[in-house]
């Protein structure tokens, strides 16, 4: 890393009202920054002697709560009655972050020839044999688990379809298969219609973690710049979007943000005033989605982005947060600049796309630098 840019991040960082780790963390992603725009990756490539393996298992779990999906395997046996099944737990991505599923697969020390699915436009792992499950239920028992709604259903259907495994092995097939097959069949045709208060909400608060939180975000949070065009007007916005029947978890989320206040990591901690979760009923869709939005400049400066930068992404959302940071520093203090309203929106283009060609990371701090 040349010495001009070394001296644009530290003059940059110094600028910023944040906590001192908060300070070293922004340094460490915007080195990574750099060693992914200079070796074309769209996100920093981990050894995995460097991360915190139980850190680690619980940002997974947090990923396989928002991301994951359990497939039960269902097939009718040879005798009408009979039941099959092999459960397995799909992990899919998009194409461009099929690296984080390698990592993945390197930290559960899946054996080397564990085949990764890919198409065009995805990448999936499959966790299905009773080894690879097993795997997975260690991990979610020596942790705090699923915690959403859907994912809790989700863990102890996989546990009765283990179970049902278990006793095909046994030589009483008949009579023991088809009554537990049949109980298994009741459940998954029942499955859409359990209630939603299951998990209530002071339970899914107590349990969660910012590991988790920060793995629910890389399935399915979004950083997003802004520019309303009827009224020349930018904003930036935090946002994580589920299905309303699945929606407790995103209260909890909400929560654990509003209270969080750990001096390392926050600076200054300001009100978060919103009216919650908000419901998008778009009729294009079939399901009513629930969205957690937050935009106000203050609190995506002070609470967000140290929370974000507080932990590791492992996907390209690494790459996006940084993007976000420049946007919301640009929106909060910087948007009278023509030339930051500029960058504002070179990066705003180029945010979510999948190109390895990443914006030169000194001229953006040269830009920022010269008017923070």
């Amino acid at each position: 890393m040349n010495i001009e840019l070394l001296k644009n991040i530290e003059k940059f960082i110094q600028k910023l009202w944040l906590t001192s780790y908060t300070k070293d963390r922004l340094r460490l992603l915007l080195e990574r920054y750099e060693y992914c725009s200079k070796n074309k990756l769209n996100h920093y490539s981990y050894n995995i002697e460097e991360i915190n393996k139980n850190e680690f298992n619980k940002h997974l779990i947090g990923f396989l709560d928002g991301d994951g999906i359990l497939r039960s395997g269902q097939r009718i046996g040879h005798k009408k009655g009979l039941f099959r099944f092999a459960p397995n737990m799909g992990l899919d991505v998009i194409i461009y972050d099929l690296n984080y599923l390698k990592l993945i697969k390197r930290m559960l020390l899946l054996p080397e020839d564990k085949k990764i699915y890919t198409s065009e436009k995805k990448a999936t792992l499959l966790l299905s044999s009773e080894k690879e499950l097993g795997l997975l239920i260690e991990i979610l028992d020596n942790n705090q688990s699923f915690i959403s709604q859907k994912r809790v259903r989700d863990y102890k259907l996989l546990k009765k379809l283990l179970e049902y495994l278990d006793l095909t092995k046994l030589k009483k097939k008949d009579i023991i298969w088809k009554d537990k097959g049949l109980e298994i069949i009741k459940d998954l045709n029942t499955y859409n219609n359990l209630s939603s208060d299951e998990k209530i909400l002071n339970n899914i608060i107590k349990e969660l973690s910012l590991d988790y939180i920060i793995g629910f975000i890389e399935a399915e949070g979004s950083f997003i710049l802004h520019y309303n065009s009827k009224k020349n007007y930018i904003f930036n916005s935090f946002e994580i979007t589920q299905n309303k029947s699945n929606d407790l978890i995103l209260w909890g989320i909400l929560e654990f943000i509003k209270k969080y206040n750990n001096p390392l990591i926050i600076k200054e901690n300001v009100e978060i005033k919103t009216r919650g979760i908000v419901e998008d009923k778009s009729k294009s869709r079939k399901q009513i989605l629930s969205r957690l939005t937050l935009t106000n400049n203050d609190v995506l400066f002070n609470k967000i982005i140290p929370l974000m930068i507080s932990k590791d992404f492992y996907s390209k959302k690494q790459i996006n947060l940084i993007y976000w940071i420049f946007g919301v520093i640009i929106c909060k203090d910087l948007k009278h600049s023509d030339e930051c309203l500029n960058l504002y929106f070179k990066i705003k283009e180029v945010i979510n796309t999948n190109s390895t060609d990443l914006l030169d990371l000194n001229e953006i701090l040269k830009i920022i630098n010269k008017y923070l």
